[in-house]
């Protein structure tokens, strides 16, 4: 008696493995498999030229699209404490002509949820697809 119930048992048991074997995979219902993200290693740019460095930095590099921008201004710029967010102030006045002659030409573009053209705080977020700006 016990091992027609094994036998039972059995088959019922190879019946669903062998009907889930046939499936395609839902790729909407795959799990995710988080991806390391080594911020020693994250996507960076051309080397800075010009920049004066000290206690120990070196090969100050820039930070591609969609951090860096071409025109405007970007300043302060801080590392989070792991190395995957930064935060930064940016505004789409061109730097060298306010510091020169305090005139405002706006040379830079809008970001994200951006009104006017005044300094605002951004982050940027390491992720596997590179940084990207909130």
């Amino acid at each position: 008696m016990v091992w027609r119930i094994i036998l039972i048992l059995l088959l019922c048991a190879s019946a669903v493995i062998f009907t889930n074997c046939s499936k395609k995979a839902d790729p909407e219902n795959l799990p995710i498999i988080p991806v390391a993200i080594d911020p020693w290693d994250a996507p960076v740019g051309a080397a800075v030229q010009g920049a004066t460095l000290f206690e120990g930095w070196s090969d100050l590099r820039v930070l591609d699209a969609p951090v860096n921008v071409t025109g405007g201004w970007t300043d302060s710029v801080f590392v989070a404490n792991n190395g995957m967010s930064l935060y930064f102030a940016y505004t789409r006045f061109e730097a060298s002509a306010v510091l020169d002659s305090g005139t405002y030409l706006v040379t830079g573009p809008a970001r994200n949820n951006m009104t006017g053209n005044y300094f605002k705080n951004f982050k940027a977020d390491l992720t596997s697809a590179g940084w990207v700006v909130n």
